[in-house]
């Protein structure tokens, strides 16, 4: 079992952050190591099977505790879909979600 994350702290998504996360992209383990990067931010990741008759990549959700949570599907089971939906989703942490679920 993984220890709990730290709480987030809003703002730790920035463009330093976003580049060191991508520059994980080429290794085979760029996935895992994105995930526990995101855990020792606060930023919670689920990854679920596709939803049948559904094309949802990705969401992204705040807690009402401020903490955020992002959910992929593998509707896309490609390396490249995990980052492009992963890098989407860290973009409405960073600029549209709040704490409580209120967006801007």
């Amino acid at each position: 079992m993984r220890e709990p994350a730290p709480s987030y702290r809003p703002g730790v998504i920035d463009a330093s952050f976003m580049a060191r996360l991508v520059q994980l992209s080429p290794y085979e383990e760029g996935p895992q190591l994105a995930g526990k990067i995101l855990h020792r931010n606060g930023i919670r990741l689920v990854i679920e099977p596709h939803l049948n008759r559904t094309r949802l990549d990705g969401a992204a959700i705040m807690t009402r505790d401020g903490a955020p949570i992002i959910g992929m599907t593998l509707r896309h089971d490609r390396v490249d879909n995990f980052w492009f939906t992963l890098c989407h989703e860290l973009g409405h942490v960073a600029l549209h979600l709040r704490a409580g679920g209120e967006g801007s």
